[in-house]
């Protein structure tokens, strides 16, 4: 019983979720949380003692709720840090090889009949030429 007591104590300090167990031989559940939500939890006024199912409901709804969105931000700014990194290391990585032949730009040779134009400028924007009808 330890060793999973054990994995399922590593478990909810690698995702920050929280956990429930049953104890079988007391018949009681027991709840497994990161002890800065025990913390966060043990601050909070105890306000629930007047209240009625539904209200006493609808406030650990919104815990649940507010705690969710915590970790929805958190889990965001990690993938935006690592996006970042991503991104960083690539671009490093661009600047350090020698440019390709891709990133030149490729001239374009223009016909005989133009020859007021540069015969091999470098044009930006495709040219068409009309022909007289």
């Amino acid at each position: 019983m330890s060793s999973t007591l054990d994995r399922l104590i590593t478990l909810t300090q690698k995702t920050g979720d929280r956990l429930v167990v049953h104890d079988t031989r007391e018949g009681k559940e027991v709840v497994i949380l990161p002890l800065s939500v025990y913390e966060e939890l043990a601050d909070r006024p105890k306000a629930s003692a007047g209240l009625s199912t539904d209200e006493l409901e609808e406030q650990i709804n919104q815990a649940i709720s507010l705690w969710r969105e915590k970790k929805e931000q958190e889990e965001e700014q990690e993938r935006a840090t690592a996006l970042e990194q991503d991104v960083a290391a690539e671009t490093s990585q661009l600047t350090n090889d020698e440019p390709s032949s891709l990133s030149k730009p490729i001239p374009f040779v223009l016909h005989e009949r133009n020859k007021n134009i540069k015969e091999e400028s470098i044009i930006e924007e495709p040219v068409f030429l009309e022909e007289p009808v």
